[in-house]
């Protein structure tokens, strides 16, 4: 899985949940927003412990809300990309498996506004379930999956199309279905809809009440495929600014350097990447990822020295990768061990 298509999966992981109302009673209250809010300032500061503990005790507060059970799951998803590793399956399984259950209880509800929520939920489960496949599982369950969420997401929109958060699911579906469709999009299989997909997580960005910072994590991305890197830039740059802690920006903020030709700049965002991963490094992968980024920034620069140097660090951690890592990584790996013999 190239490093591009694991950060769009990251930019999807983290959707979060907007408001309706029953009877007088909105939902979720404010209480509840905050709570959330919270979960999800841990989530993009990669503070996965700490979003676990909220999750588990905004659940014991409200048992019988979906959203508690599905934002858990969230988490645990965004540690399996941050770490790129598979991370309590069987968990993950059966907190999406409860939000899911609840949101099909609470489609009995006569009001329109809740059901929308309710069916939101159900689509963001097929998503979660599609992000899965996708990465540990199957490619064709994954985009049976995928399609599943999209119809949800509409059956919410008809419930109720002043809930703006649906858009932020809708927008990436429709931007990276259309980016990745190729020869089926051709062949007319699929629509163009990356237009839509824009309009919609700019709706998302203005007028949805928790999915703001996600559509613009989104949103990034997508110009770094439109080759909008400027536009990238600016975005990536006011989300490491509000998360400090995370790393999940820096690396769109460094590719668009790259892509720029800024290599210096590329270099010194890469070299606080490092500075996190060092600290963390799971199974190894990013950190490998990471280095070798560091390596092909100075080659540019045309400080060779450098790089060999930056590319022998490899041998620091290497005997301590498992071998699945090594199997994954084997190119870069390669690549480093070339830079390093000065070949």
């Amino acid at each position: 899985m190239t490093f591009l298509v694991r950060i769009c999966i990251l930019s999807t992981i983290l959707f979060v949940l907007a408001s309706c109302t029953v009877g007088a009673t909105p939902y979720p209250d404010t209480t509840r927003v905050s709570e959330l809010q919270t979960i999800q300032h841990f989530v993009f500061n990669d503070q996965f412990q700490q979003a676990d503990s909220a999750c588990a005790v905004y659940c014991a507060t409200y048992p019988d809300d979906p959203i508690g059970y599905f934002f858990n799951a969230v988490t645990l998803m965004a540690e399996m990309i941050d770490q790129e590793e598979e991370i309590s399956p069987l968990r993950y399984d059966s907190l999406l498996d409860r939000a899911e259950a609840l949101a099909n209880e609470g489609l009995v509800s006569s009001d329109r506004q809740y059901r929308s929520w309710m069916y939101l939920i159900r689509g963001h489960v097929k998503a979660y379930r599609s992000i899965y496949a996708s990465r540990f599982g199957s490619f064709t369950s994954a985009v049976r999956l995928g399609l599943g969420a999209k119809g949800e997401y509409m059956n919410a929109l008809r419930e109720d199309s002043a809930n703006y958060d649906i858009y932020a699911g809708l927008g990436s579906y429709h931007y990276w279905k259309s980016a990745k469709a190729g020869l089926l999009r051709w062949l007319g299989f699929f629509r163009n809809d990356k237009s839509r997909g824009i309009a919609e997580l700019s709706l998302a960005v203005d007028s949805s009440r928790l999915s703001r910072e996600i559509a613009r994590s989104s949103l990034i991305w997508i110009w770094i495929d439109r080759e909008e890197r400027d536009s990238a830039i600016a975005v990536a740059q006011e989300m490491i600014a509000r998360y400090p802690e995370g790393k999940s920006f820096h690396w769109p903020l460094a590719q668009a350097w790259f892509e720029e030709k800024e290599f210096g700049r590329a270099l010194e965002t890469y070299a606080i990447l490092r500075e996190h991963l060092k600290n963390d490094p799971g199974n190894y992968y990013n950190l490998i990822e990471c280095d070798a980024a560091i390596v092909r920034c100075l080659e540019s620069l045309e400080r060779r020295d450098e790089a060999r140097t930056a590319a022998a660090r490899l041998s620091e951690y290497i005997d301590q990768m498992l071998q699945k890592t090594r199997r994954r990584q084997k190119g870069e790996i390669g690549y480093l061990r070339r830079v390093a013999s000065g070949k």
